[in-house]
């Protein structure tokens, strides 16, 4: 609101005084009339932008004022800096408006990285945050006026690391309401409302061609991998390419997929390139003479210095700006997001579809109403999203939307597909999350009982109530399109001339890493794991022995089963695959799936916490990989940190997910920072499973 009552607000007063408590309530542009007035800007609020209303007024903008000043002390920017902003009323203009002109301002970059838009400082008293609804804190980028303009506001602004590319700063000024605004007839000396908005762009370092980290650098322990590009990390969905090029420069390319040669190359028409599913394994170049990698292929290595596979920092949905639509999906949709939790659970959704294209890239993906709306917003960001799909996807990904005549053929064959492919999705869905879509935001998921299992549809049930397999489902939003790297002879666009540049013959393949550290708690039993940045990649496996095994992590004493976190690898028999299981009772029995309610004390669910699982079995050897987060945050896991944990290792008598063994069992003392490890020889048994 533009305008403050006074009688309200002392209202207001006579409730509370803390300045914190009245903001909290009505944090607007200006000051609060009613509570329930829809006018309160929030943090990172899309009514800075042109086109939108506050107060039943359009704002309009006015760059060219001459009886407003919006001035910065410099031009650009770089990390840390700190520039102060200057607003000046120059004669009486703005400052004997009848009800007083408020303020607002907003910085936000165009390459929002990590959400960094940097925060504003020394405010001068007439100025005030806006309330952050995530944290209940300040909006470090949002401020208004708590009075009204005396003719002179100063604050300054600090980059933050990851602030990056022009930023934008946005202040609105007004003197009330619109005529046909509610609130309109308390406030009769008022002729004419107007908001208008100005803004004022500062230059800021360029976006790097490897987008940075919030943790990088070089390793600082044994077992922990690098940032830096040196070492490759497992499973990554897209590929780095270095660049000869002075400043060094890259490109980012999918990985695993056919992709075209530049055209410039005589060496090749098309390739492939796989990152290894192990980590520090070197990345496999295989380049084909015909344009659809079909053929013999010339295979070689590649060294870290030419190609790397990146930490899923670089690549991970989860470091995706979209904060920013918690807001405008509120405005700009209202029917379908009718409160900020669904926001932010659409948006969780479309990350996690995001995901799904990575781990998945020929499935075909079908998003609900809400996570396509989700998809749209990104996709009208579109400087910053052909950088997200670049980095996430190493292409652009296209979105094709569907038609809604259900009485053209054609249309109505397009949607039956779009069923089908919806069902297999929600497959893969599960597959990966181990639980199914919540219908909240997919409402065309089938019904299926209560539950949150692994994959009832692959394999029988060690429990009776296993949740059913996906079906199929109606469907009437966009769908993934494919833009494919390899095009006809006509090109098109100019970046269809682009492509990959293989390794000059004379390049030399480093040797192939591997895990950083190891250990053989038992005879025949290898445990090993890498650490990187807030990950740790792990392998376990056993020979010339075909049954299940594991590790758990102990924290609580006696260091028995009780209270603690495991991880099974299961071959036949029961599930397959490697699983997060939980212990919630003292002593030693079964453990649990981690992700049911009932695998708890008090009923509350775990979470997936491990991905890219993979197990084998050839030639005598049982083997299994995955990765965790080293602080998952889900209370039924155990924190890997720098320092000593005792580590519990069994395995079986065969397949069957039942008692291991007097002997076949062993606790260790190690540190997985520094790579200490200390196992005893195995004895009577002290735990079981």
């Amino acid at each position: 609101i533009w305008l403050k009552s006074p009688s309200v607000l002392q209202g207001r007063q006579r409730k509370c005084c803390r300045i914190h408590v009245m903001r909290k309530i009505a944090a607007s542009v200006l000051a609060v009339v009613a509570v329930a007035h829809p006018s309160n800007l929030e943090c990172n609020d899309p009514r800075f932008d042109h086109g939108y209303e506050i107060m039943s007024l359009s704002t309009q903008r006015n760059q060219n004022d001459p009886a407003l000043s919006f001035t910065a002390d410099v031009e650009s920017y770089d990390h840390g800096d700190v520039v102060t902003f200057t607003v000046k009323a120059r004669g009486l203009k703005y400052v004997n408006e009848p009800y007083g002109v408020y303020l607002a301002l907003r910085a936000r970059p165009t390459l929002g990285y990590a959400s960094d838009y940097g925060s504003f400082g020394n405010l001068s008293p007439d100025l005030q945050y806006t309330l952050d609804k995530a944290t209940q804190g300040d909006c470090a980028n949002t401020v208004y006026s708590a009075s009204p303009f005396n003719g002179s506001a100063t604050l300054t602004w600090t980059a933050g690391p990851l602030t990056y590319d022009n930023v934008t700063f946005t202040i609105l000024w007004g003197n009330g309401v619109g005529p046909d605004d509610p609130m309109a007839s308390k406030f009769p000396e008022l002729t004419h409302g107007f908001n208008y908005r100005r803004t004022l762009t500062l230059r800021g370092p360029p976006m790097p061609d490897d987008p940075p980290h919030v943790q990088q650098g070089t390793a600082t322990s044994a077992c922990e991998a690098g940032l830096d590009g040196s070492y490759n990390h497992p499973h990554a969905p897209v590929f780095v390419q270095r660049l000869r090029t002075f400043p060094t420069k890259s490109v980012t390319f999918p990985s695993g997929q056919c992709i075209s040669c530049r055209e410039d190359q005589t060496r090749c028409r098309s390739a492939v390139v796989e990152c290894p599913t192990e980590p520090g394994l070197l990345a496999i170049q295989r380049l084909y003479s015909s344009s659809s990698c079909s053929g013999e292929a010339v295979v070689s290595k590649l060294p870290t210095s030419f190609v790397y596979c990146p930490a899923p920092v670089y690549h991970s949905p989860e470091n995706v700006d979209l904060e920013r639509f918690v807001l405008k999906l509120q405005r700009d949709h209202s029917l379908y997001f009718i409160d900020e939790a669904t926001a932010r659970m659409a948006i969780a959704e479309y990350r996690r579809m995001l995901l799904l294209i990575q781990k998945f890239p020929d499935a075909p993906v079908v998003p609900s109403k809400l996570v396509d709306l989700v998809w749209h917003e990104h996709i009208l960001d579109t400087k910053t999203y052909k950088e997200d799909s670049q980095r996430l996807f190493g292409k652009y990904v296209h979105h094709a939307p569907a038609f809604g005549d259900d009485q053209d053929e054609v249309v109505k064959a397009e949607k039956e597909t779009m069923l089908m492919d919806q069902a297999l999705m929600f497959e893969k869905y599960t597959q990966l999350y181990e639980e199914l879509p919540p219908r909240a935001v997919w409402p065309t998921a089938t019904a299926q009982r209560p539950g949150r299992l692994p994959d009832c549809c692959k394999a029988a049930c060690v429990k009776p109530d296993c949740a059913s397999c996906v079906g199929c489902n109606a469907v009437s939003c966009g769908t993934l399109k494919e833009d494919h790297f390899l095009q006809a002879a006509k090109h098109v666009l100019p970046d269809h001339f682009a492509g990959y540049v293989p390794a000059p013959i004379s390049l030399q393949a480093t040797v192939d890493q591997s895990y950083l550290c190891t250990a053989t708690p038992m005879t025949g039993m290898t445990f090993s794991w890498t650490i990187s940045g807030d990950l740790i990649y792990m392998s376990q496996s056993l020979e010339e022995k075909e049954t299940w095994y594991g590790l758990g992590f102990t924290d609580v004493a006696p260091y028995n089963m009780g209270f603690s976190d495991f991880i099974v690898t299961l071959f036949n028999n029961n599930y397959t695959g490697v699983r997060d299981l939980y212990k919630y009772d003292a002593g030693n029995a079964y453990p649990c799936w981690d992700v049911l309610h009932q695998c708890s004390a008090d009923g509350t669910a775990g979470t997936m916490d491990l991905s890219d699982r993979t197990n084998t079995r050839a030639s005598g050897l049982s083997s299994s990989a995955w990765t965790r987060p080293l602080v998952t945050g889900d209370a039924k896991d155990s924190s890997i940190t720098d320092v000593t944990k005792k580590v519990m290792f069994a395995y079986g008598s065969d397949d069957t997910f039942i008692y291991h063994g007097s002997n076949q069992r062993v606790i260790c003392d190690i540190n997985f920072f520094s790579g200490s490890v200390s196992c005893p020889t195995p004895g009577p048994p002290s735990f079981s499973i």
